[in-house]
Formats: C-alpha cells, sequence, structure tokens
C-alpha cells in the first residue's frame, strides 16, 4: 500500500468519496403520488369528475368542470398551444407536441392577467376562482379560414379555365 499524508491509501480515500456523493437508500424509496403504474400509464382514469354542459350565454362558475362547443385549440406563429373561449385566450403550457390524456394548465395571454384554465383529456375546462383583470377583446373572426375559403381556387376550377382556353380556335393571323 502506498501511504499518503492522511496515512490511508488511494483506494481507501476513493471509496470514501463514493459512499458520500451516492445518495440514501431511504430517498431513493419514497413513495410517488402515482404508484400504480396503470394509474401513470392511464392518466385519463384519474380525471373522472362530473361534468356540466354550458350553455352559450351562461356564466361559468369557478371550480365546476363544463363542457362546451364554444372551445377552440389553435396554434400560433411560434407553435404554442392557444385555447380560445368566448373572446379570451388562454397560453397552454407543457403539450408541446404530444397527445393530452390529463390535465392541462392555461394562462391568459394577456399581460398581468391572472385568470387560469384546465382542460382536461376529453376537453373539458374549469376556471380558477382569479377573474380576469381586462376587458374582453373583441370577436376576430377567423382570417384564415375566411379568406382561404372564398379566395384559394380549387383545382377543378383551374382545370376548367384551362380545358376552355385549350377549346378555342387559336387564329394565326393574330400571332
Amino acid at each position: 500500500m502506498v501511504k499518503t499524508k492522511s496515512g490511508l491509501a488511494p483506494a481507501i480515500i476513493d471509496i470514501q468519496r463514493r459512499k458520500k456523493s451516492t445518495p440514501k437508500k431511504s430517498t431513493l424509496l419514497k413513495v410517488s403520488q402515482h404508484a400504480n403504474y396503470n394509474a401513470l400509464k392511464n392518466r385519463s382514469n384519474i380525471t373522472d369528475h362530473t361534468v356540466q354542459r354550458l350553455a352559450e350565454n351562461e356564466v361559468p362558475k369557478p371550480s365546476i368542470w363544463y363542457s362546451t362547443p364554444e372551445l377552440q385549440f389553435f396554434t400560433n406563429q411560434a407553435g404554442r398551444k392557444w385555447v380560445r373561449f368566448r373572446n379570451f385566450e388562454y397560453t397552454c403550457q407543457d403539450v408541446n407536441d404530444r397527445v393530452v390524456t390529463f390535465k392541462i394548465q392555461c394562462n391568459c395571454s394577456v399581460i398581468r392577467c391572472k385568470a387560469t384554465a384546465t382542460i382536461d383529456g376529453q376537453n373539458n375546462i374549469r376556471f380558477s376562482h382569479r377573474p380576469h383583470r381586462h376587458r374582453k377583446t373583441e370577436k376576430v373572426p377567423d382570417i384564415w379560414t375566411a379568406t382561404t375559403l372564398d379566395a384559394a381556387p380549387t383545382q377543378e376550377e383551374n382545370e376548367q379555365e384551362c380545358l376552355q382556353v385549350k377549346n378555342e380556335p387559336v387564329d394565326l393571323e393574330l400571332l
């Protein structure tokens, strides 16, 4: 064995360093909230709750799950997921490109507004107790759907125009 200043061999010092850096077994064996693997795998089973139908003119109450056709999902230019409900827009956190099978927390898109909503895997929504700190934004029509449906001609129209031009006789004297 090689003697060091402390009188211990280097191998023994190395073992002592490893013992200090490894976590205790008690911290590794803590029981997690989702101890059942099937509950973790199928989180939609966890979100069983009573859902009420929300009418168009009805004001939603906080902490109650609602099912409504007014809920619209869309993606902005930066790729973030947004939810629109009655002229209020919410940004969704931690969605990226995965399938939503559990609850998502959404915040109001207006700066300093504390209103939040939670959306589950069945597209039901629950609002928090915090109200919006701003007025409703004006209802903006979906520009992309309105303009693309009216302005963009279909392929059949293009083909018919081409066929009509091709079927006309051509005067060689004009060329």
